[in-house]
C-alpha cells in the first residue's frame, strides 16, 4: 500500500463549548495530507449553541468536506463516535478522531498514512502533549525514516499502560469496532483492549502529534474523575479478560487499577502541594 490509498474520515463529536471548536476545525484544515471527510456530530448540545456551531462550520464548507449531524439525545462521545460511522463516505479508508478541544500537528495525518502505507496495521496510536513549546518544537516527520519513530504495541503493554488519548487515535475501516456503548470514562482504552484481545495489529509513533486543550487530570475534564476513571478502566479490562476467555486473569487486572490509581492520587497530591508551596512561602 502507498499514502494515496489512505483516504481519512475525520470524526469530532461535540457538546457545547463552542469556543474550541474552531481551532480543532482549523487544525484539519492546516493539515499537510488533506481529509477526505470530516463529520461534526452535535451530540445534542443546548440550543443556544446551534447558531454558534452553524456559524463555525460554514466558516471551513470552502476548505473541508465537513458534514454535521445533530443527535436527537445526547448519548456521549462513545456513542456519538459510532453514530458518525453511518455516514462515512465511500471512498473514506481510515477513520481519525478528535476531540473538539484537542488541536493537531500539521503533519498529523501525513505520519499516520506513512505508518499505515508501511507497516499494513489496523490502528495507529500516537504521544500527546500538553506543553506547547513541545508541541511547537516536535518533529513534522517528512522524511521517509519517520516510521523508524514506530513500535507495535503489545497486549501486555497496553494493560500495564493506557498507551492513548482519543484524539491520538486512528484506525482502518475495515477493521471497525464500536466504542462500547454506555460508557463515558475510558472507552478509547476499552477498544484499544478489545482491538489487541481480537489479534488486531496496533502500531504508535513516538512523537507528540495532538495538543490537549487540557491536561490529562486537570479540573473540567473526563479524565479529572479519578474514580470513574478507574471503573471505566476495569470495565476496559473485562473486555479484554473476555475477550481471550482469561477471566482468570481479572482479579489481577482489578489490583493493577487499584495501583495505578493509587499511584496517581500520590502523583497528584504531591504535584498540588508543590504548587501551593511557593505561594505559602510568599
Amino acid at each position: 500500500m502507498n499514502t494515496s490509498h489512505v483516504k481519512f474520515a475525520v470524526i469530532i463529536p461535540i457538546y457545547n463549548r463552542p469556543e474550541y471548536l474552531y481551532s480543532s476545525i482549523e487544525s484539519v484544515c492546516r493539515q499537510i495530507y488533506s481529509p477526505e471527510q470530516v463529520i461534526i456530530v452535535d451530540d445534542s448540545s443546548d440550543h443556544g449553541y446551534i447558531a454558534d456551531f452553524a456559524a463555525i462550520i460554514s466558516g471551513f464548507r470552502d476548505r473541508l468536506p465537513i458534514s454535521y449531524m445533530r443527535l436527537e439525545s445526547n448519548v456521549g462521545p462513545a456513542c456519538a463516535r459510532n453514530r458518525a460511522f453511518e455516514i462515512l463516505n465511500p471512498s473514506v479508508t481510515h477513520i481519525s478522531f478528535l476531540d473538539s478541544d484537542d488541536v493537531w500537528h500539521p503533519c498529523k495525518l501525513q505520519a499516520v498514512a506513512r505508518i499505515y502505507a508501511h507497516f499494513n496495521c489496523d490502528i495507529v496510536l500516537h504521544k500527546y502533549t500538553s506543553c506547547s513549546v513541545t508541541f511547537s518544537q516536535e518533529l513534522t516527520l517528512l522524511h521517509d525514516d519517520s516510521c523508524n519513530s514506530a513500535r507495535r504495541i503489545h497486549s501486555l503493554n497496553a494493560l500495564l499502560s493506557n498507551p492513548c488519548q482519543t484524539s491520538c487515535f486512528s484506525m482502518t475501516r475495515s477493521s471497525i469496532l464500536p466504542f462500547p456503548l454506555g460508557q463515558r470514562y475510558c472507552e478509547d482504552y476499552c477498544l484499544i483492549l478489545s482491538a489487541l484481545a481480537l489479534g488486531r495489529s496496533v502500531f504508535k509513533i513516538d512523537s507528540s502529534l495532538t495538543f490537549l486543550g487540557r491536561a490529562q487530570h486537570s479540573a473540567g475534564g473526563l479524565s479529572s474523575n479519578i474514580i470513574k476513571m478507574r471503573i471505566g478502566e476495569i470495565r476496559a479490562y473485562w473486555q479484554f479478560a473476555s475477550h481471550t476467555s482469561s477471566l482468570y486473569s481479572f482479579p489481577l487486572l482489578v489490583f493493577l487499577s487499584f495501583s495505578k490509581a493509587l499511584l496517581l492520587f500520590f502523583r497528584l497530591s504531591v504535584m498540588r502541594v508543590l504548587a501551593w508551596l511557593p505561594r505559602s512561602i510568599s
